[in-house]
């Protein structure tokens, strides 16, 4: 859970790259902030009390 209520998301996304026909294993690492209504297909929304 980040501070602006999103939960971020650390990974490593693999693709394959085929470069002049060499095989390559490329990995890239992937950072993503998303809302919990989207991961949830909106079943679910935060909800956060303030003083």
């Amino acid at each position: 859970m980040q501070q602006d209520h999103r939960i971020g998301f650390l990974y490593e996304k693999y693709d394959h790259v085929t470069n002049l026909g060499d095989m390559n294993d490329v990995y890239d690492i992937r950072y993503e902030s998303l809302p919990i209504s989207t991961i949830t297909n909106g079943e679910y929304e935060a909800a956060f009390l303030t003083e």
